[in-house]
């Protein structure tokens, strides 16, 4: 869909077209930019929020392939294998931060 600048197909057709086109639309963007397969092009927390926000235009943006779930299992919470754990780099690692 993104390919074929079809990214409105994407928005919960439940929401019966109450909502801005053009928002819902950078939404789907940043959703998009934030799964890029390559993390070091995947934007920071802030940095979404700022895009969130309108602070930053994504319009432009340009967004690569999505990243894939290879084994499912290692998606659980509070599963981390170890081998998939090695493989990814520091940069890349989910940080948990206690509440």
């Amino acid at each position: 869909m993104y390919k074929n600048d079809n990214l409105l197909k994407l928005v919960d057709p439940m929401l019966n077209a109450d909502f801005l086109e053009t928002e819902a639309v950078g939404f789907v963007r940043i959703a998009l930019l934030c799964v890029q397969e390559k993390c070091g092009l995947r934007p920071s927390m802030s940095m979404a929020i700022k895009m969130m926000r309108g602070e930053i235009d994504v319009n432009n943006m340009q967004i690569t392939q999505p990243g894939f779930i290879i084994d499912i299992m290692d998606v659980k919470i509070g599963r981390k294998s170890q081998s998939s754990m090695q493989s990814i780099p520091n940069r890349c690692r989910p940080r948990l931060h206690p509440l």
